[in-house]
């Protein structure tokens, strides 16, 4: 089921190739006109099956360049089951390339960046929700799996394929920029040598559960806090 939603080549020259000067917008037109030259497309699939891969479907996106230039009032949504950004144009979906030069997006009131992190000993890039900025910066991974169909069988229905959309994994970043996953207590301290006596407290006070991202964001918040004083 991994190609219900597949990208397909085009045979087109230019890739997002924004001329911009420097300090000013691009603009609106130009950029969408040169999506079009784009070399990948996402093909739509007619398969049947219940939810969806996509979150944070925005119509009023922006894409924030690594230098700072923005292009705004884009139609994005965030393909969380194939992990990719796709843009609308003409009622086209076009997938924006993993490209350092569109690492931030801002869909709605979530921030989306492209970063580096490291999965099953493998270094991989992909999208995370910014989540704290501090000297701890939490990050969310947000996850949506595909379940196979089942047959029907003597005593049950058969059911179609589905999309579930998984809780949110908690990464934290690395001093080198990478992310790290949080898994469990010694996880996080291993990020934190410092207040290791406070955060100690704080962890068995307030019950922390790594498993859940609003109680991670309750331990960085208040390790950020430390940091203040």
């Amino acid at each position: 089921m991994k190609n219900l939603i597949t990208s397909v080549v085009l045979i087109i020259i230019g890739l997002f190739s924004i001329k911009a000067q420097t300090g000013s917008i691009p603009d609106y037109e130009v950029f969408m006109r040169e999506l079009g030259s784009s070399k990948v497309r996402v093909s739509e699939s007619t398969a049947t099956y219940k939810g969806s891969p996509y979150l944070f479907a925005v119509e009023d996106a922006s894409i924030i360049r690594s230098d700072k230039e923005v292009v705004k009032d884009l139609k994005i949504r965030y393909n969380a089951y194939e992990d990719q950004v796709e843009i609308d144009k003409d009622g086209q979906y076009y997938i924006v390339p993993k490209e350092d030069i569109f690492s931030e997006l801002k869909l709605g009131d979530k921030i989306l960046e492209l970063k580096a992190y490291t999965s099953t000993a493998k270094k991989k890039t992909g999208y995370f929700v910014t989540e704290i900025k501090g000297k701890l910066t939490l990050y969310s991974q947000y996850r949506v799996i595909l379940n196979e169909p089942e047959e029907p069988g003597a005593f049950k229905d058969a059911k179609p394929a589905e999309f579930i959309k998984k809780q949110p994994k908690a990464f934290i970043a690395c001093e080198n920029g990478d992310l790290m996953s949080i898994k469990n207590k010694n996880d996080f301290l291993e990020l934190a040598p410092d207040h290791q006596k406070e955060l100690g407290s704080f962890i068995k006070t307030n019950k922390i559960k790594f498993k859940k991202l609003e109680s991670i964001r309750l331990l960085v918040d208040y390790y950020n806090s430390l940091n203040n004083k």
